[in-house]
């Protein structure tokens, strides 16, 4: 399993981003630290950062892609999955498998915080694709493509998450040094269960 970014060109700027993180944090315990800060937002500003924040992962799984198409939007093993978060399913489609047009919401302890996320299926396609994306929530837009293929018995599931923080600078701040992160070792966790399950099930989950 891994997680890249989606262009060199997103690479280049999350550096130039890094760098000037960097510098915003070494002027902490500058006597200038005002002067500095307002540097550092300045040059901010002049670099171009309006992009989605792309995580791509792809996970190889020992069952039919039924079953882990199944597995993927199943609210259970979801729950399971980000038990470390104390997620739960609270409205909408609570348990068992979410289908098109479906909704669920979730609350969550991240960052020390319970945040809720309310997201939508607006498009299903068995058992090769679908997406969940967000209908309220703490993110600007929120994005997560599943992907499916098969062969010789083992499944590639691949994921694409796209968002975008709010706050401006500061959101992509945050993001760079935090963010993408968890939101990462979130969905890795989340695969490592759904392989397990997936390759311990044997039939598909109930409809």
């Amino acid at each position: 399993m891994h997680a890249f970014l989606s262009s060199r060109g997103t690479r280049d700027l999350r550096k130039k981003l890094h760098t000037v993180a960097n510098l915003c944090r070494a002027t902490r315990e500058d006597p200038s630290f005002l002067g500095m800060t307002k540097m550092c937002i300045i040059k901010l500003t002049k670099i171009q950062f309006i992009f989605m924040t792309t995580i791509n992962l792809t996970t190889k799984i020992k069952a039919s892609k039924q079953i882990v198409f199944d597995a993927s939007r199943n609210i259970d093993i979801h729950q399971q999955s980000a038990s470390p978060t104390k997620e739960k399913a609270i409205a909408g489609v609570t348990s068992g498998l979410i289908n098109l047009n479906e909704t669920v919401t979730w609350r969550g302890k991240h960052f020390g915080f319970y945040l809720t996320h309310k997201s939508k299926i607006p498009v299903m396609n068995f058992y090769d694709y679908f997406v969940d994306e967000m209908e309220g929530g703490k993110f600007k837009s929120f994005k997560h493509e599943h992907f499916f293929e098969e062969e010789n018995g083992i499944t590639l599931m691949k994921d694409k998450l796209q968002y975008e923080t709010p706050f401006g600078i500061f959101g992509k701040l945050f993001d760079i040094l935090f963010l993408e992160k968890h939101l990462t070792q979130f969905l890795l966790e989340r695969n490592k269960i759904l392989k397990e399950v997936s390759e311990e099930t044997k039939f598909s989950f109930e409809k």
